[in-house]
């Protein structure tokens, strides 16, 4: 009986072709190289172009925040026109005479039904929510006017009182 026995392979019979150093090969992998570098650079130029392009849109937003900038504190400054003043002034002049009417209609309005100091004091508190809700003039000066209206028609209360008293 033979035996059989297996011959063992050549080993540059068994590598593949492509393990193979073959000189086409070599020859590829610069141009392979040369390629992945062409479109490498030409990915950096695309890149460069669109950073510029967003640096131009950065520069004209800064430009045009610095104008709107510019144009608002120009309108802080601007002083108002004459006609604005007058409507301003005519406004307040119309809410402080609303004011004065509503104390002169609550005060007449109610003589029949209250007397004297309780009509008073009802009008000047309607006059002076008035003037506060509609702020003619300042608060503080609303508070210094009722300071005053409310003793000064107690004393007015007196002395029609003792005028009343006088001629009875």
């Amino acid at each position: 009986m033979s035996t059989m026995t297996n011959p063992q392979p050549d080993e540059e019979a068994v590598r593949p072709e492509s393990a193979a150093a073959s000189p086409e090969s070599v020859a590829t992998k610069p141009e392979f190289a040369a390629t992945n570098l062409e479109s490498t650079a030409a990915s950096l130029e695309k890149t460069a172009a669109s950073l510029e392009k967003t640096e131009t849109s950065l520069e004209t937003t800064a430009t045009s925040l610095e104008t709107t900038e510019t144009s608002l504190e120009t309108t802080a400054t601007k002083p108002e026109s004459t006609t604005a003043k007058r409507r301003k002034a005519l406004r307040k002049l119309f809410w402080f005479a609303l004011s004065v009417l509503a104390f002169v209609l609550v005060y007449f309005g109610l003589e029949a039904y209250m007397d004297y100091g309780a009509r008073v004091t009802l009008a000047i508190t309607l006059a002076v929510i008035v003037l506060w809700v509609l702020e003619p003039i300042p608060f503080s000066m609303t508070a210094v006017l009722v300071l005053f209206l409310l003793p000064i028609s107690c004393l007015a209360l007196q002395r029609l009182l003792s005028f009343l008293s006088l001629q009875a």
